[in-house]
């Protein structure tokens, strides 16, 4: 027996009246599974706090997701009166998998509860009286659900909506035009809905930023985003796992798991049938390049927000260090500006600080310049602690900003007093001249072009760095050569994210993957460069390999230190000569030409 009181609750209404059809191709109750219990868990709770609903989803395959908000949707129209909603997918063929889930929710339902429909075509289900003239008398719920193709730009703009569902936004081509000429048609009113619910795809466009503002409003005074923002695991949903035959077979697997499997089990506490699991998936691909199909499980199947968004391109750095760098990655101390007077706190400042300045230590203070403008790419700076007792290189602040190529000297000059008359490396590409030339007037510590020969170095009068095709692959294959060595101390979640963006181009050299900014990895790197041969004796990656085996032991029990404290050790810096400005061809790993390994002695 139907309780009708109840059928305004979702999660009553649903498992009662609703059917949906079953990967084995069954039609049966709408039941939730443990995904769309922990989304409807949230769904509630905004509606509880706020009245409305809004909400981003970022998910693995084939999870639910999409029919549960499908269910809730169907359910607000026909059991409210006069109510507009719309669906947006990114393709035909989705378009109409989507809406076959209203159709056969309608079709299912007791005769009793089935509401009038007028007509029902591709692209639209309306549920009014379909006899014009006791339309007069009974006109029905009026409400109707319609869907349409991203490829629409203007689909839905005509307004009157009350419950907006957008589907896999991160493939949309013109997410942004879209959704400016959709969600405005939705006000913030009791009841409202709007959820953008997709997988994952690459480091960039305007999911990838829609979803980053929504998680910085979790943590901040000042809100970003009205958007709520759950991730959903393929390691939380319970069909996803493969049992063994027999004891043998998982002895098996557990004798062939690799780093990453291990990584997974550790951190994320998967079970040996869910790895089981996912090395399957993996083979499903068939992809030639296992790397490849191991990419692509990350895409569609990700273990956390951050893998979800893996970059199109081939990653230049170690994946799997940066994650582990981001994993430590903390909220600055403070944030504000620097000035004459000196550090002005502003909670919205470009400046973000883990350490103030200390006495003992020195300081380079790298900068990538840009052109000044809003819209274009921004000036950064980064803070870097020179190593005393130890090879370890710290990020200690940075700043990112839009400003004047001259006013940004000045800026750089008051950064470097404050940090203890840090040495200044400035980028002198392009605006980067403008920028050295009001650096020099006023500061004397500046970065000098250093040429490199087989028995000593020399500085030139050159001032700042330069990079070209023939120095850009040192500061890309040295900056990975002490991640791979685990002597890179990032606080910054920002640069972490643009370095996982950071891929392999042509030249074997790195760039921003497409429509993503290296602005703060290229200061990253000019300062880990630059400080290396300037500060140091030898190379930083030479002095770890001086350590004690049990200070190797306290830095990490990775055992690709010791891999790459042998390969220093077996460096030959007498071999030929290194001259920044002209370099030389690099090989696939992003070293120097097979048995030339001199540049690593700066």
């Amino acid at each position: 027996m139907i309780d009708i009181t109840r059928l305004k609750y979702f999660d009553y209404y649903a498992p009662n009246l609703l059917k949906i059809k079953t990967e084995r191709r069954q039609v049966v109750p709408f039941i939730f599974n443990p995904i769309q219990q922990k989304l409807h868990k949230v769904w509630e709770w905004q509606l509880r706090t706020t009245g409305m609903v809004r909400i981003d989803i970022l998910k693995a395959r084939r999870e639910g997701l999409s029919t549960y908000v499908e269910g809730r949707l169907f359910h607000q129209t026909v059991t409210i009166p006069n109510t507009g909603a719309f669906i947006i997918t990114h393709d035909k063929p989705s378009l109409s998998k989507i809406f076959d889930m209203s159709k056969l929710f309608w079709k299912e339902l007791p005769p009793a509860f089935r509401p009038m429909k007028k007509y029902s075509n591709k692209t639209e289900l309306v549920f009014e009286n379909p006899n014009e003239k006791a339309g007069f008398i009974n006109p029905g719920l009026r409400s109707a659900i319609e869907v349409f193709s991203a490829n629409t730009v203007t689909a839905s703009r005509s307004g009157g909506y009350a419950i907006g569902h957008n589907s896999e936004v991160a493939f949309w081509e013109n997410a942004e035009i879209l959704i400016t000429s959709t969600v405005p048609s939705i006000q913030d009113l009791p009841g409202t809905i709007i959820v953008n619910e997709t997988t994952g795809n690459g480091r960039s466009g305007y999911f990838y930023e829609h979803w980053q503002k929504a998680k910085l409003s979790l943590k901040s005074q000042r809100k970003l985003s009205k958007f709520y923002p759950i991730f959903f695991s393929w390691l939380e949903f319970p069909d996803y796992l493969t049992p063994f035959q027999n004891v043998n077979d998982r002895l098996t697997f557990i004798a062939t798991m690799d780093e990453e499997e291990k990584y997974i089990q550790q951190k994320f506490k998967a079970t040996l049938e869910q790895l089981n699991w996912r090395r399957g998936k993996i083979l499903d691909f068939c992809s030639i390049v296992e790397t490849d199909a191991t990419e692509k499980f990350h895409q569609e199947y990700p273990c956390d927000d951050e893998e979800a968004f893996i970059a199109k391109g081939t990653p230049y750095f170690s994946k799997k260090k940066l994650l582990e760098l981001r994993n430590r990655c903390s909220e600055p101390k403070e944030r504000g500006d620097i000035s004459g007077v000196g550090f002005v706190e502003n909670e919205d400042g470009p400046l973000s600080i883990w350490e103030r300045p200390v006495k003992e230590f020195e300081y380079v203070i790298p900068a990538d310049v840009g052109e000044g403008l809003e819209g274009g790419d921004p000036s950064t700076i980064q803070v870097l602690k020179v190593p005393k007792t130890n090879p370890l290189i710290e990020q200690v602040a940075e700043w990112k900003g839009w400003i004047d190529p001259v006013q940004f000297g000045g800026k750089l000059v008051e950064m470097a007093k404050w940090y203890n008359d840090a040495m200044i490396v400035p980028e002198t590409n392009n605006h980067g001249f403008t920028t050295l030339n009001e650096i020099k007037q006023i500061y004397w510590n500046i970065y000098r072009w250093q040429y490199f020969d087989r028995y000593k170095h020399y500085e030139t009068e050159k001032l700042g760095w330069q990079t070209s095709i023939a120095t850009k692959p040192l500061l890309c294959s040295y900056t990975a050569s002490c991640l791979n060595a685990d002597i890179l101390i990032i606080h910054s979640q920002s640069l972490i994210d643009e370095m996982l963006s950071f891929v392999r181009n042509l030249t074997n050299s790195g760039e921003a993957d497409y429509n993503c900014h290296d602005d703060l990895v290229m200061a990253y790197m000019i300062g880990v460069f630059t400080l290396a041969h300037t500060h140091q004796s030898g190379s930083l990656l030479q002095q770890l390999g001086k350590f004690q085996e049990e200070q190797i032991q306290e830095l990490s029990s990775q055992e690709n230190i010791d891999k790459v404290i042998e390969r220093m050790k077996r460096n030959d810096p007498t071999k030929r000569d290194m001259d920044l400005i002209s370099g030389r061809v690099f090989d696939d790993d992003g070293m120097v030409e097979s048995g030339d390994r001199s540049w690593l002695n700066y």
